[in-house]
């Protein structure tokens, strides 16, 4: 079902070259299936909580470090290769030495002015900018992955858990796993207007939608691309079991991540000869609508009361809730407004108010000079990937790629992390890169 297209060998850049791995070659290194299997445990951290939780009898240990350690067998297996891998442009890598020596200084600012732990300022230093700041480095995952692969593995899962949140939905019920990884994970507002919230096997409600996105778009570009009809019949079919499961979230950022990467990977897929001088718009177009469905909802809830994507309450409180924090930075002068206070929810007496806004999470925890950053870091991220999903033409990478693009517009509703994770998954499905 899933066809390799045409390949595209020129990588761009004359200091890059494609080895001869092709990207619908059906290869699967030792380390690749590692870090794949690591990578979804990772995502979908549900299954690593109920499984520690059943095995262990006690609290849920966390993945991440199985995860770094996976990150630096693979490193060192290609530093023993002996093979130089570039991961991406010199301004990606560049930027992030600038962020991490920035990170660097404002710890120290805080730890002079608010005599702040440095364990806790790193630590949200770490769940907001790590695995950004690994990205441009990352050029040894490279090459150990057909993306045909990674498409089969995802979308399959994404099938079967898209399916079981279907259930959990229309039966009003999350059984005993989807209470238990509840319970584990801390998440809360389980349900709407009496109807539950499908979680599959994910912490939270909108962490099973934006998965289902993410597969959602990898089936549009398959779509866009297949001429025969049964196969496009049969995708067709996916696509609509991963619109329904989506739905089944109830969460406004679910649905505005599914649609918003379905879109943008029918463009590319479509328009990719075309595009490339407007590629880099696409974030920010996406933005503009997010603000739009932002600031558009005393309107549009007044004509359609009931509707999950214009919820009144759910936007006001997150309207409430970045008040409060900007409040918090402004009213000590202009250096946390600069530099930010180093907090992040629950890192701080102060800091109790759940923060359902991805810029003024980072405004808070680095301030505006962190956020400017953390911006032109990410796109500068999206710019490589979306120049090799178009060169590469596989519709696994313009999935990926499709999904990142909505970074900037999902972080209007909330603190999300999932597009990094998209970003080191398209490292290791696309061909490997060496300098030359």
């Amino acid at each position: 079902m899933f066809m390799t297209p045409a390949y595209h060998p020129s990588l761009g850049g004359p200091s890059v070259a494609a080895s001869p791995t092709r990207p619908d070659q059906p290869s699967l290194t030792l380390t690749g299936l590692m870090m794949i299997g690591l990578w979804m445990l990772m995502v979908i951290d549900g299954i690593w909580t109920y499984a520690t939780v059943k095995a262990l009898g006690s609290r849920a240990i966390p993945i991440s470090p199985f995860f770094f350690l996976g990150l630096i067998i693979v490193a060192a297996q290609a530093l023993l290769s002996g093979r130089k891998f570039v991961p991406g442009t010199g301004t990606m890598v560049a930027t992030a030495w600038v962020f991490c020596a920035y990170l660097l200084a404002v710890t120290m600012v805080h730890q002079h002015i608010d005599d702040g732990s440095i364990a806790v300022l790193w630590r949200g230093y770490y769940l907001n900018y790590f695995y950004i700041l690994l990205l441009p480095f990352c050029g040894f995952l490279t090459g150990r992955l057909s993306p045909t692969i990674a498409a089969k593995i995802i979308v399959i899962t994404a099938i079967g858990l898209g399916i079981f949140g279907t259930i959990q939905h229309f039966s009003n019920d999350l059984f005993a796993v989807g209470r238990l990884i509840s319970i584990e994970s801390g998440a809360f507002n389980l349900g709407f207007s009496g109807k539950t919230r499908a979680n599959g096997l994910f912490a939270h409600s909108e962490d099973l939608g934006f998965f289902l996105s993410l597969a959602a778009a990898m089936i549009t570009a398959y779509i866009a691309k297949e001429k025969n009809t049964i196969r496009r019949a049969l995708l067709l079919l996916i696509l609509i079991i991963l619109a329904v499961g989506c739905y089944s979230t109830l969460t406004r950022s679910a649905y505005v991540a599914f649609v918003f990467s379905c879109m943008v990977a029918l463009f590319i897929s479509i328009k990719k000869e075309k595009i490339t001088w407007g590629i880099n718009a696409i974030p920010f177009v996406l933005l503009s609508l997010s603000l739009l469905i932002f600031f558009a909802r005393a309107i549009l809830s007044s004509i359609v009361p009931d509707l999950v994507i214009f919820s009144s309450s759910s936007l006001d409180d997150r309207i409430a809730g970045t008040s409060y924090y900007l409040r918090q930075l402004t009213s000590h002068g202009s250096m946390d407004l600069f530099f930010g206070k180093g907090w992040y929810f629950l890192s701080n007496p102060h800091a109790t108010i759940p923060l359902d806004n991805g810029y003024a999470g980072i405004l808070l925890n680095t301030g505006i000079i962190g956020l400017i950053l953390w911006i032109y870091l990410t796109f500068q991220i999206w710019k490589f990937i979306a120049k090799k999903s178009i060169e590469l033409n596989h519709p696994s990478l313009i999935g990926m790629a499709a999904f990142y693009s909505c970074w900037l517009g999902l972080s209007v509703f909330g603190v999300v992390n999932l597009f990094q994770f998209v970003a080191m998954a398209f490292f290791l499905s696309m061909p490997a890169l060496r300098r030359t």
